[in-house]
């Protein structure tokens, strides 16, 4: 929040580089099975909005948001 009020006051967009280089602080990283969806996750949105298969072994939609839904336990 502290770099993005620094790049309002700047008229800048590049908060993040405020964050990195200036303030020195960085979020952690994604836990492993969370980056796992994330990374199947474009694939499925690429081939789903396409209506074709871009990427190949990539769940359809409803495979995807139930295999989501399976890993948070709901």
């Amino acid at each position: 929040k502290e770099a993005q009020k620094l790049a309002a006051a700047r008229h800048s967009l590049d908060w993040k580089a405020i964050c990195c280089d200036e303030l020195m602080s960085q979020p952690p990283p994604f836990p492993p099975a969370f980056k796992s969806v994330i990374d199947s996750l474009y694939g499925m949105l690429t081939n789903h909005l396409l209506g074709q298969t871009i990427f190949e072994n990539q769940p359809g939609l409803d495979e995807f948001v139930h295999s989501v839904s399976d890993r948070a336990g709901r």
